[in-house]
């Protein structure tokens, strides 16, 4: 007796990409709520104050699980990640895809500049020198400018924005890969200036080396 046949619109399940979406979504949003969490402990057991760098970080946390929603909904309802025996229906779900697709770039700004600006506020917590109050104004500002013009590219990559999830509409997009480089460039170059930041300080700090390797090895944990 022969097996009955699949609907044409049948879905197989997860490829490789859904798979492997769903065990680093699930890994990093652990290692965030796990961050959040701490972040709490650590201001009830001193009996300290919620700062702007707490409520920021609390902010990134937030924008982290939208991300990563946005990303699971792409896989896992808009055929980002699975197998359709359908043709007609893998198209049509690829079209919502991209369409989830286009809000992640903004999304993903909002996010680590959230995150960059809470380890500044953080870093003004502790360091109050002038020099140092300065220098962190400067960088925050250009992270700023930053933030600002990457939105800008993520909404303006295609005009209009349909052309870039329907090849039937007519309009321009730039090349996304230079300009994905190009920003994420100057994201590692300020990631690199807010990292070495507190360094002249720390190492001036009268103790001995292995102490102020030691807390300067602390910040830059806390940072990543």
């Amino acid at each position: 007796m022969a097996l009955p046949t699949a609907p044409a619109t049948y879905k197989l399940g997860l490829n490789q990409v859904g798979y492997a979406t769903l065990v680093v979504s699930i890994f990093f949003i652990l290692l965030s709520t796990i961050a959040a969490a701490l972040r709490v402990w650590t201001r009830i057991v001193k009996s300290a104050k919620f700062g702007i760098d707490d409520w920021l970080l609390f902010v990134s946390v937030f924008l982290f699980y939208l991300f990563c929603a946005n990303i699971l909904v792409g896989v896992y309802t808009l055929g980002g990640g699975q197998i359709y025996l359908d043709p007609l229906v893998l198209a049509h779900k690829s079209q919502q895809y991209l369409k989830s697709e286009y809000a992640i770039p903004p999304i993903y700004a909002i996010n680590v500049t959230t995150i960059k600006l809470s380890i500044l506020f953080f870093y003004r917590r502790i360091f109050e020198t002038p020099s140092f109050l300065r220098n962190n104004s400067i960088i925050m500002g250009i992270c700023c400018v930053w933030f600002v013009a990457t939105v800008i590219g993520d909404l303006l990559y295609c005009i209009p924005m349909a052309t870039f999830w329907d090849p039937t509409v007519k309009g321009k997009c730039f090349n996304f890969a230079l300009y994905f480089l190009i920003m994420e460039l100057f994201d590692m170059l300020l990631d690199i200036a807010i990292l070495c930041l507190p360094l002249k300080i720390i190492l001036g700090l009268h103790l001995p080396l292995k102490n102020r390797l030691g807390i300067l090895c602390i910040f830059l944990l806390g940072a990543l």
